[in-house]
């Protein structure tokens, strides 16, 4: 019966909180101008590390796309074989299921980061941006500067010994059903969402420790941790970088799953 009444407790809080929730998501994606957008979410990430870098790994990102793009392109043979293919298609209708998106990339896209991110939803040191761009730079052929991105700095860079992780404040309490009826009244729409999150990271955490060789643990205490916060889009660093870090899990980020980067 408790689980029930639960579950119908956080149904009704949901319903009740989300109409509101939608209209000033709703107001702050219309009428607002694309560069007051990224304003916007420059100042927000100013908090949650340093933007000066970001710029900078984003600046030696943007000055190989023009080279990568030319990489990409296919000979004009291949480009009118798939135009054929492509007119034999039926266009489906995707239903919307999230109202922030139903993918990573168009959660971050609408949270404004999506031109400061490297692959739509990870955070590049300026180190690996400078071995990703030399690679990208590697006209010969040779892979050994790829093969470098991945060794150069292991096992340094790789959770040897587990994944420690622990929830900030942000990510909501501990569940009990005294604090959840006390945020259904008060109808703290972020305090659920800081429920649901913390349920998907464990459930995800679990699914990767049952089949792979990567154990997770929940410390605050440890020396290399993650931090799993609520900010705004889906994103994490790649590998370890040595003490704290950071993966943000979003709004929405809970109906599109917890990606891990190790």
């Amino acid at each position: 019966m408790r689980p029930l009444f639960l579950a119908l407790l956080l149904f009704v809080c949901v319903n009740a909180g989300f109409s509101d929730f939608k209209d000033k998501v709703k107001g702050f994606f219309s009428g607002v101008k694309l560069g007051e957008k990224a304003k916007k979410a420059l100042e927000k990430l100013k908090k949650v590390f340093n933007v000066t870098k970001l710029l900078i790994v984003k600046k030696k990102l943007s000055e190989v796309k023009s080279k990568l793009m030319s990489k990409l392109v296919y000979p004009k043979e291949v480009q009118e074989a798939l135009k054929e293919k492509l007119k034999n298609l039926i266009t489906r209708k995707k239903d919307k299921v999230s109202l922030m998106g139903d993918s990573i990339d168009e959660i971050n896209q609408k949270s404004g980061l999506q031109d400061v991110m490297f692959q739509g939803d990870l955070i590049l040191t300026e180190r690996q941006a400078e071995e990703f761009v030399e690679d990208a730079e590697d006209e010969s052929g040779n892979r050994t500067k790829r093969q470098a991105f991945v060794d150069r700095f292991y096992p340094r860079t790789t959770w040897e010994q587990g994944v420690n992780y622990y929830f900030d404040s942000s990510a909501g309490p501990l569940f009990s059903t005294a604090i959840l009826l006390k945020s259904c009244l008060a109808l703290n729409f972020h305090l659920f969402q800081g429920y649901a999150l913390r349920r998907i990271f464990k459930k995800g955490a679990e699914e990767w420790s049952k089949n792979t060789c990567i154990d997770f643990r929940e410390s605050s205490t440890a020396q290399d941790k993650i931090r799993v916060f609520v900010e705004d889009g889906c994103w994490s660093y790649v590998g370890r970088l040595g003490g704290q870090q950071d993966l943000s899990l979003g709004e929405g980020c809970d109906a599109v799953g917890v990606d891990i980067r190790s």
